[in-house]
């Protein structure tokens, strides 16, 4: 009987032990499974992290593209008026000639325009007024 108890005992300190054994590696693998899985989690979030910082350089670029483009007009623009300043009295006064004898035409252009405009208006107001007063009333 002791031996029987002996034999058992054995198996059973056997059978815990591979039990334990095979918990543990199932416990490894599981551990190995979720470190990769950290890692591929660390990456995702790091290539998001660096996509959304080449979105972010991109649009930066961009910016700083029309900040330069709007410098560069206003650089042209300075120019000009530089220019505009250094003229003699001679010249601005020849370039006042000539935009006050354009803008006296273009005055008279659009002034007899107006006028005709406006007659053909007026002739169309009255035709309906004519037509309304005649045959409606």
């Amino acid at each position: 009987m002791d031996i029987i108890i002996s034999i058992l005992a054995g198996l059973t300190g056997l059978s815990a032990s591979l039990i334990a054994a095979i918990f543990q590696r199932a416990l490894k693998k599981e551990v190995h499974k979720d470190k990769n899985k950290d890692i591929a989690i660390k990456i995702q979030a790091i290539s998001k992290s660096l996509s959304n910082s080449s979105n972010e350089l991109i649009d930066i670029e961009n910016q700083l593209k029309e900040r330069i483009s709007f410098v560069e007009n206003l650089n042209t623009q300075a120019q000009k008026a530089e220019h505009i300043a250094s003229l003699n009295q001679e010249q601005v006064n020849a370039i006042n000639d000539l935009l006050g004898d354009n803008l006296k035409k273009e005055s008279r252009k659009s002034f007899w325009q107006g006028v005709i405009v406006n007659f053909i208006f007026f002739v169309l107001g009255a035709t309906v007024s004519f037509i309304i007063s005649r045959y409606f009333l």
